[in-house]
């Protein structure tokens, strides 16, 4: 429901608020009959698509000569003096009648007040007005305030469930506002739930409103009904709003009441939403859907607040220390990890307070070597909540590679030890290792120590050896060339290089000279 505040002449006022019932009655009469009174159309956007979805239809009144009259100042007194049947009718039959001509699959919303719901014959009433218009009465929404079904429960109960069955979608409106529980939630034929602008306003400020509004839009959607938030006002809003799985917005972000020529512009923009499934991930879809990751994930997974509490841990996880998840949670991170660890991990959780980074260090625990990453995790207000932790189990890695290094330290003392030059190639047949001699220097690159051997060779051997070896590349075959060298002296001697194709050519060549 959305009203719109403007400046009224005191004597029509006077008449509305003061007024006897005829007085009233015949002003009603002269505004519908000379179009005073007009379907304002409110648009309501479908968050996913950003297309608009369908309208609610709103009174306005508008004075010729005293301007607008807000409709908070005359549906009271309409409603007190049992005038408000009258008013809409006239709305619905006009709206309908006007949007029967519009393009588009869009919806149209209207108000029921508590007078009208105790009528016996509204469903009927309702189908004929509608019928009449030839607007399409499944594209028909009626939204009923949480307050309209306390007067007489069963009434109200009947006469939705026959609207229900005609097709007319009901919505419950101002939701959270009133006296609706649970139970009445579930049993009525509710096809639409609408958040109060109340809990809307700010809520991407306002830490307790975006806690309620999630757990209703939640609620909306684990009943299977569509869930619209009214009074959005900002991107900021619409953003959070969207990010909790909202389906539909209303409010000034999105259009004020429209004349119907301005309403039928945007309805060619219509999406389809009467009917769709919603599949947007609410916060509990998203809960259960952590909760599955955490049971399957291959790493362990912990939230730890901003106390370095573990909140909620994994079984991988919790194993790391020793514990079960159920022990671990509750438990800082000075409780299961010895002082200087603890001291460590602190520091990085507290610098990835005011960073983006992801930060990770290895920690051993158990006999076991674990990489830890860890990174905040933000409310959508931008607002730090605590911290995700990610731990991989990296024990064999580690276990391999402190067994390469001990295999390349044991190779390279045995070079080392050697007489003989050990060199390899690529596939390309271009040098890309030497073994280490007497002349290296601590400073020395892989290219100087081989630029420094082949330096040794005579300039005229050059072309010579070079040539020959990739002839000798796609044969397979032993290797053997003589060339002279410089000695420790400075004097030119000879050597013979040998290559017997220890390893396929696609991968390694390697010889010795």
């Amino acid at each position: 429901m959305n009203m719109l505040s403007h400046p009224s002449d005191p004597r029509t006022l006077a008449t509305i608020n003061r007024g006897p019932k005829k007085a009233l009655a015949r002003l009603l009469d002269i505004a519908l009959k000379k179009d005073q009174i007009w379907p304002g159309y409110q648009p309501i956007i479908d968050m996913r698509s950003g297309e608009v979805a369908g309208f609610e239809v709103l009174a306005r009144w508008s004075d010729p000569d005293e301007g607008e009259i807000s409709p908070s100042a005359f549906i009271g007194p309409l409603e007190r003096l049992g005038l408000i049947d009258r008013l809409s009718d006239t709305l619905l039959e006009k709206a309908c009648a006007e949007a029967s001509l519009w393009p588009g699959t869009f919806f149209l919303a209207f108000n029921l007040s508590p007078q009208q719901l105790s009528n016996k014959n509204l469903p009927s009433h309702i189908e004929k007005i509608v019928r009449r218009t030839e607007f399409p009465l499944a594209r028909v929404e009626m939204e009923v305030t949480e307050g309209a079904l306390i007067s007489d429960i069963d009434q109200a109960h009947k006469a939705l469930r026959d609207l229900d069955a005609l097709g007319v979608r009901i919505a419950i409106d101002d939701f959270g506002t009133g006296y609706s529980n649970l139970e009445r939630l579930e049993s009525f034929p509710f096809r639409k739930l609408k958040i109060d602008r109340r809990f809307v306003c700010s809520i991407d400020t306002d830490q307790a409103k975006r806690r309620i509004a999630a757990s209703i839009i939640g609620l909306g959607q684990n009943l299977g009904i569509s869930v619209v938030a009214e009074g959005v006002e900002t991107k900021e809003e619409e953003n959070t709003l969207k990010a909790f799985g909202c389906d539909f917005g209303q409010g000034w972000l999105y259009g004020r009441a429209l004349h119907a020529k301005d309403a039928k512009e945007l309805a060619s923009t219509s999406s389809s939403p009467v009917g769709r499934p919603s599949w947007a991930s609410s916060p509990f879809q998203r809960l259960l859907q952590l909760e599955a990751l955490y049971r399957l994930a291959p790493a362990g997974l912990c939230f730890v607040d901003l106390e370095f509490r573990h909140v909620r841990a994994n079984e991988r996880f919790a194993s790391m220390h020793g514990l079960t998840p159920s022990e671990l949670e509750g438990k800082s991170i000075y409780d299961v990890m010895d002082e200087p660890m603890a001291r460590r991990s602190e520091e990085l959780l507290t610098a990835s307070l005011t960073s983006d980074r992801i930060f990770e260090e290895q920690y051993r625990f158990h006999g076991r070597d674990m990489a830890v990453f860890n990174s905040r995790v933000a409310d959508t207000d931008g607002s730090v909540i605590g911290y995700s932790v990610v731990a991989i189990d990296v024990t064999d890695k580690v276990d391999a590679q402190r067994l390469l290094a001990m295999r390349e330290e044991h190779i390279r003392r045995v070079l080392e030890l050697n007489p003989d030059i050990c060199w390899s190639t690529g596939p390309d047949g271009i040098f890309d290792y030497i073994s280490p001699t007497n002349e290296d220097l601590p400073t020395d690159t892989m290219r100087d120590r081989i630029n420094r051997w082949f330096g040794k060779i005579h300039p005229e051997d050059q072309p010579e050896v070079v040539g020959k070896w990739f002839d000798w590349i796609p044969c397979e075959q032993p290797y053997s060339a003589e060339f002279r060298v410089l000695d420790s002296r400075g004097a030119v001697g000879s050597a013979e290089r040998h290559c017997p194709n220890l390893m396929s050519m696609e991968t390694l060549v390697a010889g010795t000279g």
